[in-house]
């Protein structure tokens, strides 16, 4: 009886062996190309910028500061990042390097409003309200129908014991935005430190040439600017802002 027995295939080299080769060379080389294409997309000026506001957003201030750098070394003169760097220095108290950085984003953009408030914001806290007062009345004159800038304004107005003009201000917040709290609340207020300073004034008036000579020092003065709280907070002007 004849018995057939199964043909085992014949052992020899496989023809495709050169596989095993090309397919990993061939994604290793998809890998490196997907990965330089995503380093070069991250390391875009653009890119360190958005990864800049996240940080900010985050108060990661110090993050954000390197970033903006870096997308500013890249990009030079672009009034937002400088903006942005300003941003950063006021936070760490480096307040004159923050105001060099608004100068510069201003002398680009003279129009940018976030520099704007920020170097207002900036002579506020260095003790020169009449010209953050200035550059708060600018931000106005450029974008006269954010309610912001006006309640900028009107607590300016207020630290200078102008309370007639505060009211102006917090009236056309008001105007633009009849729900804004701050608004309601600081009209108030002003309306009422008004009413008092009117009531010295007048008591004053009645009074004149009863006060001693040594007493007159004592009446208030309310056409006098508000002084710094502190003899030791530096006052500057634009022209005195140094080089960073």
């Amino acid at each position: 009886m004849l018995t057939l027995s199964p043909q085992l295939p014949k052992r020899g080299k496989n023809k495709y062996w050169y596989m095993y080769i090309v397919v990993p060379v061939s994604v290793l080389l998809l890998a490196t190309v997907v990965f330089y294409w995503w380093k070069g997309l991250s390391d875009t000026p653009e890119a360190w910028l958005a990864r800049a506001n996240t940080y900010a957003a985050n108060n990661e201030f110090g993050d954000a500061l390197n970033a903006y750098l870096k997308s500013d070394q890249q990009q030079p003169n672009n009034p937002v990042t400088l903006t942005g760097i300003a941003q950063c220095y006021s936070k760490i108290n480096q307040l004159q390097k923050a105001m060099s950085y608004t100068v510069d984003a201003l002398h680009i953009k003279p129009d940018h409003i976030p520099a704007l408030l920020l170097q207002s914001d900036l002579f506020r806290v260095l003790g020169d309200n009449h010209n953050a007062l200035l550059i708060a009345l600018q931000a106005i004159h450029i974008d006269p129908n954010t309610s912001d800038h006006y309640l900028k304004a009107a607590s300016l107005y207020r630290l200078e014991n102008d309370y007639t003009s505060a009211i102006a201000m917090y009236q056309k917040a008001l105007s633009l935005d009849p729900n804004n709290v701050q608004a309601k609340g600081g009209l108030a207020q002003s309306e009422d430190l008004y009413e008092r300073q009117a009531s010295l004034e007048r008591t004053w008036s009645e009074n004149q040439g009863v006060y001693e000579p040594d007493q007159i020092s004592t009446v208030p003065n309310f056409n006098q600017p508000q002084k710094p709280s502190s003899p030791s907070e530096e006052t500057i002007s634009p022209e005195d802002v140094g080089n960073r």
